[in-house]
């Protein structure tokens, strides 16, 4: 299942769109949605964001497209697939990168207190393996990420989503907070 429009309460939250990232800041901040444009080519990346503070019912505004500076090396032929976490006022953003038929893990980060939108590339963090039969041996993508609030000298965990050449998928948890 990959659905295109995400409902909350009344109505449509997000329509064209696919692999939400939510992120809650706070009582005084908006409730940011990062996701993939589903426009036929997915290969461009969006952001809407509450229009009252910290609502998780809405109403949302428009989505406003993501942008990068730096060399487009990990990701040349687009991106998708966001996962976010801020960790102080930093916004990390991990995303498939597509370069020909390579889906690479990249890195991205924001300054918070100028953007939530404007990313600077920071590079290549996974690519796919090659390896015959290997978890990641085609794609290896980020699927979701994680810091315990409760501990937080505990390592940032990264779950990763890799297929192999049959098109099984899989899914990996890396504990590493060098990551960043």
């Amino acid at each position: 299942l990959r659905p295109t429009t995400w409902t909350k309460g009344a109505g449509a939250v997000l329509a064209a769109a696919s692999h939400p990232s939510a992120l809650r800041s706070g009582a005084a901040e908006p409730m940011r949605i990062y996701h993939t444009v589903e426009d036929g080519t997915p290969n461009s990346m969006a952001m809407i964001a509450s229009t009252a503070n910290d609502d998780l019912d809405g109403p949302f505004g428009a989505p406003s497209n993501l942008t990068f500076t730096g060399a487009a090396t990990c990701d040349p032929d687009g991106a998708k697939d966001p996962v976010v976490i801020v960790i102080g006022t930093t916004l990390h953003m991990l995303y498939t990168g597509l370069a020909g038929t390579a889906r690479n893990t990249c890195y991205a980060t924001a300054d918070t207190t100028t953007s939530y939108t404007a990313f600077a590339r920071q590079g290549l963090v996974l690519a796919p393996s090659d390896v015959a039969h290997a978890y990641d041996e085609r794609l290896v993508a980020p699927a979701s990420m994680f810091v315990d609030s409760e501990t937080p000298s505990a390592p940032l965990s990264v779950f990763l989503t890799g297929t192999d050449s049959g098109e099984r998928r899989f899914v990996d948890a890396v504990g590493n907070s060098a990551i960043f």
